[in-house]
């Protein structure tokens, strides 16, 4: 189905069943992306021109959405969509070996860097010798997925990326860790296990600064952001005691958070080891509006150490909020009674956190929704201080892996992860084979009401007045998207006041095209409605050489409709009505200087019909579309 009737249906449905925001926000448009084996993705993010872009890696030959050859073993696959959800371009990039995508940034050119690792030689995509084990492999593209460079980096062990930024700079941070001692790029020996390793690249790839942090066992880097201070905070899981960088013990049996706060340079700062008396597993780090930061992972632990909530069975997210210089301000564990793991967390617009990971639980202690089969998705909105707000539990009847959450720059967030399911549950389309790709869309939160009245005047062949009911006096201004249905495509339109109308020309409608407009509310507090269900209309279409226009609206419609006739024209007009195998359904003459005459035929089956308007000079022919 195409993905903007998709988006339609999806706001209907919802508007019909009165869904408040007091609950989990509904799913607006979701998308199942895959070809014949595994395809599973990793990263997600909103591009300059309003898409998005999807990481991964794919084992997946060309078949379903796959549209390039696997190079054997799991490849990078990365596909652009956009606004709506629908592909626009992918590509798939690796060698002979196993090369697999973690991680993928914007550029300030446009671009795009991806971040993972490779065990490929120099062979299909991959310019490089392998180094050793995995490599840290990163490849830089244009805006619209064309390599310009890569680096693979590493030592004779294993080296893999699971964070890139962009710095400051303009050159780029890479984060993972290794096990590799001093070898080839590797210029500090490993000191346990595996180690952090943070890797400081200028705008062209080149290495400028490392630095091997860890203890004496594993040490695993999974999340690097660049701080308000030009320095750097790394986020992961520590195994280590006091040793080597670890400068406080162990706090359980197994791995504890374990953040790292470095200087511009790379060099260390501050640190803190947090976590309770089993395992504890740090996978994403945010800077908060206070200057503090956020802590996202999951916990096996109880009540000990830093842990002060029990455990609410298997494993629960955890989240930490830390001050600026790294002390626990607030922490709050969330669960049910199996596995819950916590992948992603963001800070929303209105100052809370939005949690996104995997549950296999069902209705028990924070979790009110059912397993739906498996794992599921599962987003939980927190308030500033960690409170929950509203939860959704979104999933097949198999498996569904949640691993990256946004909100993009209209308010509304974007889940992305991959998915074993069928059509069940929440998932509308069939699976394609193995794990596919599977990125939601849901709506936003807003304080002020959805437009509604919806209706068009003064229609031409090129151009239209769109009219709505005020949004309430909370409402700052509209979002005005029009769709060209024919054309499978849309323009955005901002509007920044609290206008109830607007003029649309020759730069947006065509003739005998069909469209739809539907309009989302700016809030005062900066928050958006979500959209409007959508109006539909069909503009004139106009033949060679006339001097005036017919339009005929609503359109579609029950079967009664207003004829609006040209001004000017000479002599009466004979109006015959067709379906489309030709048969005539209604004749009617109307005297001369008519100029908009209602077509009362609700009996009319429900159609497309043919209108031909004749005069003693001029001849127009429009389409009319019949619904219930």
């Amino acid at each position: 189905m195409n993905h903007l009737y998709k988006c339609f249906i999806a706001v209907l449905l919802w508007q019909a069943a009165g869904t408040s925001f007091a609950q989990a926000p509904a799913i607006e448009w979701q998308n199942t992306i895959g070809g014949n084996n595994a395809d599973k993705l990793r990263s997600l993010i909103q591009t300059s021109d309003g898409g998005y872009l999807l990481g991964g890696y794919s084992a997946s030959g060309i078949s379903g959405d796959k549209t390039e050859a696997s190079l054997i073993y799991f490849d990078y696959w990365i596909v652009k969509l956009d606004a709506f959800g629908s592909i626009e371009w992918q590509n798939t990039i690796g060698g002979s070996n196993e090369d697999v995508l973690n991680s993928v940034i914007q550029t300030t050119d446009g671009g795009y860097l991806l971040g993972g690792y490779s065990e490929s030689g120099i062979s299909g995509d991959k310019t490089e010798a392998w180094l050793g084990g995995a490599d840290y492999w990163v490849v830089k593209l244009d805006d619209t997925g064309n390599i310009e460079w890569q680096n693979t980096i590493g030592g004779s062990n294993t080296d893999i990326i699971y964070s890139v930024i962009q710095t400051l700079d303009g050159g780029y941070l890479l984060g993972g860790y290794s096990s590799s001692g001093i070898s080839v790029d590797k210029t500090e020996a490993n000191l346990g296990g595996a180690d952090y390793w943070v890797v400081k690249l200028d705008a062209t790839g080149n290495i400028e600064w490392q630095n091997t942090i860890g203890g004496s066992s594993f040490d695993y880097l999974y999340s690097v952001i660049q701080t308000s201070d030009g320095g750097y905070l790394l986020g992961g899981g520590s195994a280590s005691g006091i040793s080597g960088d670890k400068t406080e013990a162990s706090l359980g049996i197994s791995y504890d958070y374990w953040v790292v706060k470095l200087d511009a340079s790379g060099n260390i700062e501050w640190q803190n080891t947090i976590g309770g008396s089993a395992w504890d597993y740090l996978h994403s780090v945010i800077q908060t509006s206070d200057s503090g930061y956020l802590l996202g992972g999951y916990s096996a632990s109880g009540i000990s150490g830093d842990k002060t909530e029990a455990s609410l069975g298997g494993t629960d997210y955890w989240v930490v909020k830390l001050d600026a210089t790294g002390n626990i301000e607030w922490q709050n564990t969330i669960g049910g009674s199996s596995d819950d793991a916590l992948f992603s967390v963001i800070q929303a617009t209105d100052n809370g956190y939005m949690l996104g990971g995997y549950s296999a639980s069902g209705i028990s202690g924070d979790k009110t929704e059912a397993s739906l089969g498996g794992t599921d998705y599962w987003v939980v909105k927190l308030d500033a201080t960690g409170n929950i707000e509203w939860q959704n539990t979104i999933g097949g009847s198999s498996d569904d892996y949640l691993y990256s959450v946004i909100q993009n720059s209209d308010g509304d967030y974007l889940l992305a992860g991959y998915s074993y399911s069928g059509v069940s549950g929440d998932k509308t389309e069939a699976n394609l084979g193995d794990a596919d790709y599977w990125v939601i869309k849901l709506l936003g939160e807003s304080n002020c009401n959805v437009p509604s009245g919806l209706s068009v005047s003064d229609l031409t062949a090129t151009s239209a007045t769109l009219h709505w009911d005020d949004a309430g006096a909370d409402a700052t201004g509209y979002k005005l998207q029009m769709i060209n249905i024919t054309d499978n495509s849309s323009n955005t339109i901002n509007i920044n006041e609290g206008i109830t109308s607007k003029n649309i020309g020759s730069a947006v409608l065509t003739p005998g095209k069909d469209y739809a407009f539907r309009l989302r509310a700016t809030c005062g507090d900066g928050s958006k409605t979500a959209w409007s269900e959508p109006y539909f209309f069909s503009t004139p279409l106009r033949l060679a050489g006339e001097t005036g226009v017919v339009a005929i609206y609503p359109n579609p419609n029950n079967g009664e409709f207003a004829l609006q006739l040209p001004a000017g024209t000479n002599g009466e007009f004979i109006v015959t009505i067709t379906d489309m195998m030709g048969r005539v359904v209604d004749v009617r003459t109307l005297p001369a200087q008519t100029t908009i005459t209602v077509v009362p035929l609700s009996l009319m089956a429900v159609g497309m019909y043919q209108v031909l308007v004749q005069s003693s000079d001029a001849m127009w022919v429009e389409r009319v579309i019949v619904q219930e």
